[in-house]
């Protein structure tokens, strides 16, 4: 690393900051992506209200959804009232990719929990750093939930 200084380039060399700022490996950084991706599904567990969602009878989280032995996809969140189910996809950052994946991952829950489980109104939601919370409609679109 170099810094000017009055027209000269001083060196320093300072290697225990430069390993303190940056992860060891790609396994630190997934667990700490993955902390912060349990820490957001709780906090949503915990209080649904402040993604819009009242009276909540049944919950359940990271549902992975196969076809035999193979994987398909994986619901974060699955919540449920007296009328209606509210499939989750959390994300905790936001980006176009990431709405992508998660319009893909809503579609296939929803679609394996009419076939299999309930035929009650379905409303597919992502939320992304806990307080940006979308609806995903039935032509594909996201629109703000209330």
């Amino acid at each position: 690393m170099t810094k000017r200084r009055k027209g000269s380039i001083l060196k320093i060399n300072n290697k225990k900051s430069n390993s303190e700022a940056f992860p060891k490996s790609l396994g630190e950084v997934h667990l700490r992506a993955e902390r912060k991706h349990n820490q957001g599904i709780e906090k949503i567990i915990a209080n649904p209200e402040i993604i819009g969602v009242k009276d909540i009878h049944f919950y359940e989280t990271e549902i992975n959804i196969y076809d035999g032995d193979k994987k398909l996809s994986a619901l974060d969140i699955w919540l449920s009232n007296t009328d209606t189910c509210y499939l989750i996809e959390y994300k905790s950052r936001d980006c176009k990719g990431m709405r992508i994946k998660a319009k893909d991952q809503l579609r296939i829950a929803k679609k394996h929990i009419e076939d299999k489980y309930r035929k009650d109104k379905m409303v597919m939601l992502y939320v992304s750093n806990g307080n940006n919370v979308l609806e995903l409609t039935e032509k594909g679109y996201f629109r703000k939930f209330p």
